[in-house]
């Protein structure tokens, strides 16, 4: 994968992240930083964070346990984790793709 798509899927991913969080919590994109506070900026109780984690995975098709998601403080380490699983999928399914033509062989 080029850095140039890399990138562009990073901030793609950026974009349905923030407008996850945006909706769950009802404020604007614009009003939410990644380095905001989920629990004293944003007054995240955890009925909330259960929703933005719910609605991560199921946008997102990952799995994010219980203790990573007590782990969050602030907004940047939700997108921090959601980036490093979905690098992870995305590099099991390159590498899955790369298999699948030897087996037909």
């Amino acid at each position: 994968m080029s850095p140039s798509t890399l990138s562009t899927e990073f901030s793609a991913d950026t974009c349905h992240l923030s407008k996850i969080i945006s909706d769950c919590l009802f404020k604007p994109v614009e009003n939410i930083s990644v380095n905001d506070s989920l629990v004293y900026d944003l007054h995240v109780d955890s009925m909330v964070l259960t929703e933005i984690v719910v609605s991560i995975e199921d946008f997102f098709e990952i799995d994010i346990t219980t203790d990573e998601a007590e782990d969050f403080v602030s907004v940047g380490d939700i997108a921090t984790l959601v980036h490093e699983k979905l690098a992870r999928k995305r590099q099991k399914v390159s590498a899955a793709l790369l298999i699948a033509p030897e087996q037909g062989a």
